[in-house]
């Protein structure tokens, strides 16, 4: 996902594909979705510098949160259907692996291999992340990671099944 004051294009670019004119039936992301239509390999590239990031004010309150991320899972209908495939097996596997956890912590017999399967994961992402996080100058999050991971595709879950039954999104 790509917010709009963190990406740039080219005028051209924009103009050759008609811009958000394809989007103008949903109520936000139409910058996430016209880079999800047109980058490519060729001429996408992301800058980490530090003076390249664009902070924003976040939501006070959860509720206002809650109504952001609900807009903008609206738009993730409109990604190409291969990023949806990605992103649904993506999550949908975090969410099977933790209630498969649970399910075998469930039963005492199985609980070396719980904490084996649980340390091999927070191990791999350790790997992948603590690069990542180093980066973007904030190291300290990688401590905080298996707990907001299992938070995090818990709320993912939330906020779909609240979507099944809102489908009115207002943009503020």
């Amino acid at each position: 996902m790509g917010v709009g004051r963190n990406m740039a294009y080219k005028k051209s670019l924009f103009f050759r594909n008609k811009g958000f004119a394809s989007h103008m039936h949903i109520p936000s992301g139409d910058d996430d979705l016209f880079v999800n239509q047109n980058a490519d390999r060729s001429n996408t590239a992301i800058e980490i510098h530090p003076d390249s990031h664009v902070w924003s004010e976040p939501k006070k309150s959860f509720s206002s949160y809650n109504k952001q991320k609900i807009r903008h899972f609206g738009a993730g209908k409109e990604y190409k259907k291969r990023h949806q495939r990605m992103l649904s097996i993506q999550a949908g596997s975090a969410v099977l692996f933790y209630i498969l956890l649970a399910v075998l912590c469930g039963m005492k017999a199985f609980l070396w291999f719980v904490l084996a399967a649980y340390l091999l994961r927070l191990i791999v992402q350790f790997i992948i992340y603590y690069p990542v996080f180093k980066k973007l100058n904030s190291p300290d999050l990688v401590f905080w990671f298996p707990a907001f991971d299992i938070i995090y595709y818990f709320y993912i879950l939330a906020i779909n099944v609240i979507r099944l039954f809102n489908r009115k999104v207002t943009w503020k």
